[in-house]
């Protein structure tokens, strides 16, 4: 097929039917998108673009469809819908690359869209039904579908109103015109200068149809080893059996084969044989390990991953240290097209601005990120980053996010960690320092507590009593009976509470 429709129809049907197609296209399109994120020094335009990608438009889900589109037929049309109300957008869709038209030239920036309404779309507006998917049209749709044209993608334009006060006081207001793509078009191109993408699977489409030539072959063969040829001879060179005889074996050959009780008895000039595929068949084996290298070829894919066989490791590590490379390729091109064409537009709207370091207004826009590729455990890598982490060369940022582990998140848990720590710390201090209280508290009679202290400067003692105002001062209490030290002297006060 030289078509584009005729090849994504062919693209389509080994994708769906060829068990190696299906996860080698499969694999490249799920990894590169995994562990998506916004990244942004702000936080509150951080919470509002995280907002936007995972809560309004389901980035992810997006991401989805567009890398498989994109691995599978070559080509990912992808329309936004826009709120004008909220200056943002509301939700996307995937358009199919059988009905969009591309038409582009090396002199020009950006290629013209248009849109060839398929039998459903035209059925639906020439009857009006059913009319819930009626009501959701665009009326641009609508119009040109009903003259029988083509629709054409055109771009949003919007317009907004910022104000500004001036020194004296007074505000002005300044209009702006924003005009950006509504539909988008993401191709692998094998030139610059072509207007439509390739699929990889293309590049394999000889080997799968000579592929499915082989099963087709193997199919009859198969039919022929489980229902093989009668060959019933009546007669030999002496003995010619006539059409009466022929017809007799075979009626009673009809009969014996009706039961499975029958009989057959004849003379001995009757043989029977069965001609089955036995020893004729042509080994396939050479052929078909051909045309699967060539698909692993094609999708650059390495067969261990496919089949789990045990290879050399060092060709496989070779082979897999290409297509990681190959799928941060993958993964820059989506962050282009995420911050280019969706985030940027949202972000004008929005007024994100921040002064740089030259005095000029700087548009705010988050920084993709994308979670590490978890197809080995590189032990020496992560031994590596954890000793450049130690020596201060790379962030804990970056090294928690090569383990997938979200800095931000932990932060906040270690914090939280911390704080109820030191609560129960102090807890347990004021529990022990309320139970030591009340076990070494000796108690006078009457169940009175006594207070302690030592008051040096003539207050109430414990067995003593205050002084009166301006009278003598009290006897100090006797202490407990001590022995003079050895020598004469005064025996140690001794203050036991």
């Amino acid at each position: 097929p030289t078509r584009i429709r005729e090849i994504a129809q062919w693209t389509r049907y080994f994708f769906k039917t060829e068990p190696l197609i299906y996860q080698g296209v499969s694999l490249n399109a799920e990894f590169p998108i995994t562990g998506f994120r916004n990244l942004c020094a702000d936080k509150k335009i951080q919470d509002y673009f995280d907002e936007l990608a995972f809560d309004v438009v389901n980035l992810p889900k997006l991401l989805q469809f567009v890398s498989l589109e994109y691995n599978k037929l070559g080509n990912a049309y992808v329309n936004g819908k826009w709120d004008e109300g909220e200056g943002r957008w509301s939700g996307f869709q995937c358009l199919n690359p059988d009905y969009v038209e591309v038409e582009a030239t090396p002199f020009a920036d950006r290629p013209i869209l248009s849109l060839d309404p398929d039998d459903g779309l035209r059925r639906i507006i020439k009857e009006k039904s059913p009319r819930e998917l009626y009501d959701q049209l665009d009326p641009t749709i609508i119009e040109y579908v009903s003259k029988g044209k083509k629709v054409p993608l055109s771009d949003i334009q919007i317009e907004i109103q910022s104000g500004h006060q001036l020194a004296d006081g007074t505000e002005t207001i300044e209009k702006k015109d924003l005009t950006f793509p509504q539909v988008w078009h993401l191709a692998n191109k094998n030139s610059p200068y072509e207007a439509y993408g390739t699929s990889p699977i293309y590049a394999c489409l000889k080997a799968l149809i000579y592929k499915d030539l082989i099963r087709q072959t193997q199919f009859s063969i198969a039919r022929r080893h489980w229902k093989p040829i009668k060959v019933i001879k009546v007669g030999d060179d002496k003995n010619r059996a006539n059409a009466a005889t022929f017809k007799s074996v075979q009626q009673k050959l009809m009969e014996a084969s009706s039961t499975n009780e029958g009989w057959f008895i004849w003379h001995n000039y009757l043989t029977i044989d069965y001609v089955g595929s036995a020893g004729h068949l042509v080994p396939m084996d050479r052929e078909l390990d051909w045309v699967n290298n060539e698909i692993y070829a094609a999708l650059g894919i390495n067969k261990s991953m496919i089949m789990g066989e045990s290879v050399n490791y060092a060709s496989a590590n070779v082979g897999l240290q290409i297509l990681i490379n190959r799928y941060i390729r993958f993964q820059q091109m989506l962050s282009e097209f995420i911050k280019e064409y969706i985030y940027k537009p949202v972000a004008k709207v929005q007024e994100f601005y921040k002064t740089n370091d030259s005095g000029k207004q700087e548009l705010i826009i988050p920084d993709i990120e994308w979670g590490m590729m978890r197809m080995r455990d590189d032990v020496q890598q992560k031994t590596l980053l954890q000793a450049l982490q130690g020596k201060g060369l790379i962030s804990k940022r970056t090294l928690l996010t090569y383990v997938d582990i979200d800095f931000d998140r932990e932060k906040e848990l270690i914090a939280k960690e911390k704080k109820e720590e030191r609560e129960q710390k102090l807890k347990e201090k004021f529990e022990d320092k309320k139970t030591s209280t009340s076990l070494s508290t000796p108690k006078e009679k009457g169940g009175a507590e006594p207070e302690f202290g030592l008051d040096l400067g003539g207050g109430e003692e414990a067995g003593g009593k205050a002084p009166a105002a301006g009278g003598p001062a009290a006897e100090a209490p006797t202490p407990p009976a001590a022995e003079a030290p050895a020598g004469g002297g005064a025996a140690p006060l001794e203050l036991n509470i």
